[in-house]
């Protein structure tokens, strides 16, 4: 949700909502999905998603 907020309000306020771009837009939705977790996980858990994440898209982003 707040992803599709943050798209919505730089596509319709573009002169009132400053440009963050979609890298910066997923960090914030990373940073609020910690935020509200109902089960509080350690970072550790958080760094090894993030880390195993990153291997699985790695050969999609490099073909791109």
């Amino acid at each position: 949700m707040v992803l599709v907020a943050l798209a919505l309000a730089a596509k319709y306020a573009a002169f009132s909502v400053p440009t963050i771009g979609f890298p910066l837009m997923f960090v914030i939705c990373a940073l609020t999905t910690v935020a509200i977790d109902p089960v509080r996980r350690p970072v550790r858990r958080w760094v090894e998603v993030v880390n195993q994440t990153v291997e699985q898209v790695f050969p999609l982003v490099a073909t791109m």
